[in-house]
């Protein structure tokens, strides 16, 4: 993904690499700019890589919930 700051231009590249059946190694690179400063440049790769978490903990949490309607439990939410 390409991306442009007041600082400079800069792209992120994400890859996955499949270890085992259901089991996945994710790994965010960045490269910028030599006018990008440093601080600027980790704290948009540490966004990135914290929005893939939470959108990961997002979709485990409807699988859970997925599986347990097919297994016939009730779910009540309130």
């Amino acid at each position: 993904m390409k991306w442009s700051s007041i600082f400079g231009d800069g792209i992120f590249l994400q890859s996955v690499t499949p270890k085992e059946p259901l089991l996945q190694t994710m790994r965010h690179s960045m490269y910028a700019a030599w006018s990008v400063p440093t601080f600027a440049a980790k704290l948009l790769l540490y966004a990135e890589a914290l929005q893939v978490y939470l959108t990961l903990l997002i979709e485990i949490a409807m699988l859970n919930v997925f599986s347990s309607v097919a297994s016939g439990q009730v779910i009540c939410f309130i």
